[in-house]
């Protein structure tokens, strides 16, 4: 018997909110739910997605579904937003560091409104060592980042244009070869990123510069469930813990009675278990090791 050889399988939206109706008896075996049936499903899946996004303790923090940013600073600015280069949809950021003219990045702070409050001057000058993200819930695009102390020389970022016709500014400078082309280059994703209005033509073997930029990982929103084929947007193994999760919320709708949804219950614990086996409770007892080695 042959050995698969890809280790990718996942289960689609529909597939997951099918077999959540078939355990909660909704559906029998052979039928397919009605449209009311996967309408509610799919509602409740999409709600169980938001609850996870704000689900950011412990070993589930900034697990998944993070991106990169590039702020391009500017003389005296503190403010900046998305017109800099923050990200829309940050929710959480995972790391900071400031790239300074020669390319080197020197780790930042990432700080709470107290800290940011406390500090003082507010325009103190300098390379940037604190970042403040001011958050709006309701609108992550119109977030804005403070950063301390504010820079007073900031070089000069390169603008080109690639392959694709857009403009892509310098975030790390170099000499330009093949390998580092926007974006046909295999390593263009480390000295380029799609930004700018003003790109030159593209030239090899010419010197490109990195103006002061703040390097960003930040957390975003985990993307909704919305056509039937869609992959969750989570590492593979979730379809699982989503199956019975979807059940637990809409077992009262089909009247599933306390014991059964307790069992439901249950399986959403043990397969978190399994995803986060660290969370699984610790033995006291004494294993002698010489008793088998």
């Amino acid at each position: 018997m042959a050995t698969g050889t890809t280790a990718n399988f996942t289960i689609k939206r529909n597939t997951i909110v099918e077999q959540a109706l078939r355990a909660v008896r909704a559906v029998k075996p052979g039928v397919q739910p009605d449209f009311n049936q996967m309408r509610d499903g799919v509602l409740a899946l999409n709600e169980i997605l938001r609850e996870e996004d704000q689900d950011q303790t412990g070993q589930k923090r900034s697990l998944w579904a993070l991106s990169d940013a590039h702020i391009f600073l500017a003389v005296g600015q503190y403010r900046y937003t998305t017109t800099e280069g923050l990200g829309s949809n940050v929710q959480d950021i995972v790391s900071l560091s400031f790239r300074d003219l020669g390319g080197a990045d020197n780790p930042m702070d990432y700080i709470s409104t107290l800290q940011y409050e406390a500090l003082s001057p507010k325009n103190e000058v300098g390379d940037p060592t604190k970042l403040y993200l001011e958050p709006n819930h309701l609108s992550l695009s119109s977030q804005a980042a403070l950063v301390w102390p504010v820079p007073s020389s900031i070089g000069t970022t390169s603008e080109v244009t690639g392959t694709d016709a857009l403009n892509y500014s310098c975030i790390l400078k170099h000499t330009s070869i093949a390998l580092t082309r926007p974006i046909t280059g295999a390593a263009y994703r480390n000295f380029w990123t799609q930004t700018g209005s003003a790109g030159s033509t593209w030239v090899t073997d010419t010197d490109y510069t990195n103006g002061a930029i703040i390097r960003m990982k930040y957390k975003r929103p985990l993307f909704d469930f919305d056509l039937a084929d869609d992959d969750p947007d989570l590492p593979l193994g979730w379809g699982n813990y989503l199956k019975w999760r979807v059940a637990v919320e809409i077992g009262p709708s089909f009247k599933m009675k306390p014991e059964e949804l307790m069992w439901f219950e249950r399986q959403v614990e043990k397969a978190a278990i399994k995803l986060f086996p660290n969370t699984r409770a610790k033995t006291t007892d004494f294993h002698n090791k010489g008793m088998f080695f």
